[in-house]
Parts: C-alpha cells; structure tokens; sequence
C-alpha cells in the first residue's frame, strides 16, 4: 500500500476495496458506490477548476531498462547463487573457447609459414602432376554409390591414375616470358631428358649414379644427378654452405647436397671415386669436375638404328670423348661447393645438382643432335635399347632424347606472399576463356598441404566444438531451472507488480532480463578464464609444436562466444518467464 501511495504522486491509482480503513489511511479520494450507482465521493470533479486538463491516456508499461535494474537488485540480493550459477555456465564457454582458440592460433601458424617460411616455395607447371581434385571427386563418387541389390555392376572409371596432363605450347611459354611474372618472381625451367654423366676415376670412368630400386614399393631407381630445380635465391635462403660456395647460375656448375650428418649415398661415392667407408675431405670433393655427353656424343649409328655407348665395348672410345677439352657435345660440370638444407620445411635428397644454365646446353645440343632429327623423321623409334610401352608415344621418346626445346615443367619462385597472389593471378589469366582441354594447370603444393591441414584441423575443432556444447545445453538446461526457481520465490514480488500496473509481457520481461544477465556474465566469466588459461596452455603446446603462441582467442570470437552464451540463456528462460507472466495477481499476493 505504501508503494501504490508513492506511486499515485505522478500516476492515477485506482483501487477497488471493501476495507474502508485502508480507504481513510492512503486515498485522497473516495467513492462510494451501491448497486452500481455512486452514493458518496469525498472529491468530486468540478470542470470549472481543471479547465486546463487534456484528456491524454496511455498503457502503462515497464521499459527494458527498469526490467533489467530490477533484475540485477534481485541477482544482488542472491550473490553466491549467481555466481555458481554464471560459473557453471561458463564451463561450456571455456571448452569452446580454448577449442577456437587453438584453431585459430594453429591456422594462424599455418599462414604466418605459407606468408613466411613457405613464401619462397615454388609453384609448379608441368606436363603431367598429380591431380588431387580428381583423386577425391573420385573417391567421393565411390562413397557416394547406390549398391545394386543381388549382385554387381561394371562401370567405366573417369580416372585411373591420380596424374593429368598439361599441354605446354610454345604460346604459354610466350605468354609466361611476356607477362610481367618475372618483375614477382624468379622462373626455373626444367627439361625432360635422358642424358649420360661420367666422371674419369684413373683411367675409369664411372657412369650414372642411381639410388636402387625398392620392390615393393618402387620399381624404378632416381638419379642422383639432376637439373637444379631452385632458383638461387632459393637455395641461399634454405641451404647452408657446407663447404666451397654456392654455384654460379650463368657458369656450368653444380653443388653437392649433403644431409645433415654431412653424409651421400654409396652410388655418388662410388662414382666421384671415392671410399665408402672412411672420411673424405671436403676439399677432395669441391672442385671436382665430371662430364655430361649429349646425344651426339653418346649415340653411336648403324643403319639408322642409334645406339647408347657404354663403358664395357665402347671405353677407348669413351675415353677420348672425355678427354678431348674441344669437344662441343661433351660438357663440363664443376662442383663449386658442399651444401645441406637448414630447415625442416624443404626435403631435398642428398645428391648432385647442376645449374639451369647447364640444362639448357645439354637441350641446345639434343634438339640438332642426329637420333633426335632422324626420330622427328620416323614413327617408330630409333633407339636400340629404349624401351617403348604402350603408353609412350614419338613425342614421349623426343623428350626423353631432348628433342624438344618447350620446357616440360616450370617452377615460379614468389618474392614475396604477395608476390605470389600477383603470380596465381598471371597463371589463372591464361585459362580464361579457354576450353579445359587448353587451359594450363598449376600445383600449389604449399597451398594444397597448408589447405589439407586446415581441413583436417576444422574437422577434429568441430568434432571437440560439439562435444563442449553438450556442456553448453546443459548449463542452460540449469539456468532455465535456476530462473524457474527464482519465479517461485518471488511470486509475492509478481503480484505486486501486476497489482500495480505491470502488464503480462512486463514480468516475462523481468525475468528475460534476469536470464541474459545471467548469460552475460556467464559469458563473460568464461572468455576471461580462457584468456588466463590460453598462456598456460601455449607452455604445454610450446616444445611439441615448437610454437609459444599455438593457442590464441580472437577477440570477435570471445564477443561471439559470449552473444551465444546470452542467446541461450535467454532461450533458456523464455518458459519459466512465461509462467511467471501467466500467474494470476491475487493468487500470487497471498503467497508466502
């Protein structure tokens, strides 16, 4: 009754009692009435002196702001349930916080190395790579297959082999040289080609060194002999020098690759004529020379079949190639220095590598060479000894004799992470506009690997994002009973309101607002514990992932974290709010 009387200052209350002393003790005015009809009124209306009176009404309401002050008095008044209460929601909070957060800073890492570490790794264009896309629209289709009931079908695959293929013309190559790709980058050209390297140990020469082969695992060996596929900034970036120097690119020259115990396979031992089993000097290596014979030199022709020298029947011969300093198809190679890689992130096997400069030599001297014009000449190979499947074509053969002056594969090294935007852009031009059996593909190996990690990251935070949000509904399955609790005690305090004007929305309004708060601070709570938590998880994940910084929570997302963490309390309270909206007045100011 005091509060209607505080009230009634600045608002009309109007009250309907059989107690007339309540009447005497709080009304300034009273009507009496009987059978519908007034009989008395202690302050009647007169006109004549409120002739300034406007006839203005309005609904009365509750503003949000008075719902949500209302709300925090009673939050106030229950300090340690509320704090259990926003401390329990929280703990889902926490879980998908620290989950983001690891996310985040992991996808972070990986860009800081594609941006960083990863920049001056090359793209690739080549006449034949592995397509992934294909290997997994491929393996989607079979996943994705419809079995056929009481048996089985054939069908006609759309790939057999993970490889496409790339049509390398003379018009791309254009293209790449006229194009401002090389003001971002550096271009290495690389060739197809089969090619005999020598080096004379006393009077023996030692002839191509090749890793063995594997079964099962492989078939075939790799030769430890090849172009350099870096471009030399590449290599003084990410390999140190072991001993000697780096190779000149304009001379004809190679380096050594070690690995990081300074050691090389026993087939380049063997064939720079070295011991395999004790410590060679470094300077024994740097230096050294060995020789490669292009196909002039190394063909030999009868009856317009060619066929590859060798050391067994063709040694004088061999011999005297080597050794004549004027012969312009043998060329010399010399090993400048001992180099290893200096990062984790470039493999690169132990072997020897000459410059560009000495590919393009080798692929001047090919395409004049005899068996290369007598094979443009001929359908059928030349080549006694060169074993043609049914797979290999007259063009496989010209390539593999270097016939052909197209490189079958270029390397664009980035300056920069922005560079290399510059270069995809340039690359992706080219196929505009073109069928897809003419546009020419590239491989972003950075890109694909950083991606493929990525994706297996979003996965796994997914999979541990769901789990922490089974905690999430269950703190607000919680507070949904925690706000139904407190719509039972304050029942009195619901009556009240209604007695004084607060309509139905009004008190389903007050106790929304209670819930928010309490998601807010819930929230809130939360995003601070992860803040705190964050430092020393990073010193868990330090050594294992050689990062300090692997967990960081991203501000937006502690700002989202904590708008869900209010959208579903507010969710959560909408029922008990509703029945405390629902309560009827009269019942609920006899309640105790």
């Amino acid at each position: 009754m005091n509060l209607l009387k505080e009230i009634s200052k600045d608002k009309l209350i109007i009250m309907v009692t059989h107690n007339a002393d309540l009447a005497k003790r709080f009304s300034n005015r009273i009507v009496r009435l009987k059978d519908g009809e007034v009989i008395g009124d202690t302050n009647p209306y007169d006109k004549k002196d409120n002739k300034a009176l406007k006839n203005e009404t309005s609904k009365s309401s509750m503003s949000y702001f008075t719902a949500l002050r209302l709300s925090f008095k009673n939050m106030l008044t229950k300090k340690t349930r509320t704090l259990i209460t926003a401390l329990a929601g929280s703990i889902g909070i926490i879980g998908v916080a620290l989950v983001m957060s690891l996310q985040y800073g992991f996808t972070e890492y990986l860009n800081d190395m594609e941006r960083g570490t990863f920049a001056g790794l090359p793209l690739e264009v080549s006449r034949s790579y592995t397509d992934f896309s294909a290997i997994i629209n491929a393996n989607r289709d079979r996943v994705e297959a419809e079995p056929v009931e009481g048996g089985v079908v054939g069908y006609e695959p759309e790939i057999s082999f993970a490889f496409a293929t790339n049509d390398i013309t003379q018009d791309y190559i254009d293209y790449i040289e006229n194009s401002e790709l090389s003001a971002h980058g550096t271009i290495v050209y690389q060739y197809d080609y089969k090619t005999q390297y020598y080096y004379l140990d006393g009077n023996k020469l030692n002839a191509n060194p090749t890793s063995n082969p594997q079964p099962p695992f492989s078939f075939v060996g790799t030769d430890y002999i090849n172009q350099s596929a870096f471009s030399y900034d590449f290599v003084t970036e990410y390999f140190d020098i072991v001993s000697g120097s780096y190779y000149n690119p304009l001379n004809y020259e190679a380096v050594i690759v070690v690995d990081e115990g300074h050691r090389l396979p026993n087939n380049i031992m063997t064939f720079l004529g070295l011991s395999q089993n004790t410590i060679i000097p470094f300077e024994n290596l740097v230096g050294q020379t060995f020789k490669i014979f292009t196909n002039n030199a190394m063909y030999k022709e009868n009856d317009g079949i060619f066929t590859a020298k060798n050391t067994n029947v063709d040694t004088a011969d061999l011999l005297s190639l080597y050794n004549d300093e004027s012969n312009q198809n043998v060329i010399t190679v010399t090993i400048s220095g001992i180099i290893k890689v200096n990062t984790d992130f470039v493999s690169v096997g132990e072997g020897i590598y000459y410059t560009p400069k000495v590919a393009e030599r080798i692929i001047e001297l090919n395409t004049q060479s005899d068996v290369v014009v007598a094979q443009r000449a001929s359908e059928t190979s030349v080549v006694n000894g060169v074993t043609i499947s049914l797979n290999n074509t007259k063009e496989d053969v010209l390539y593999t004799l270097g016939g052909y002056d197209i490189p079958s594969g270029i390397l664009v090294y980035p300056n920069s992470f922005d560079d290399k935007e510059a270069i995809l852009n340039i690359l992706d031009a080219y196929n505009i506009g073109k069928d897809e059996e003419a546009q020419v593909n590239y491989v972003d190996t950075v890109a694909s690997a950083v991606g493929m990690i990525k994706t297996v990251m979003d996965s796994i935070s997914a999979v541990l994002i769901a789990f922490a949000a089974i905690s999430l509904f269950v703190s607000s399955v919680m507070i949904g009973i925690i706000t139904y609790t407190s719509v039972l005690e304050r029942t009195k305090e619901i009556g009240v309101l209604r007695s004084i004007g607060a309509r139905k929305k009004d008190i389903s309004r007050v106790f929304n607002a209670e819930a928010i708060l309490i998601g807010l601070f819930a929230g809130s709570l939360g995003v601070i514990i992860t803040y705190l938590l964050v430092p020393i998880v990073n010193i868990f994940l330090a050594e294992p992932t050689g990062n300090d910084q692997i967990a960081q929570l991203f501000y937006l997302h502690a700002l989202l974290l904590i708008g869900i963490s209010v959208l579903l309390t507010f969710v959560a309270g909408l029922i008990p709010a509703k029945i405390a909206s629902n309560k009827d007045p009269v019942a609920a100011l006899r309640s105790e």
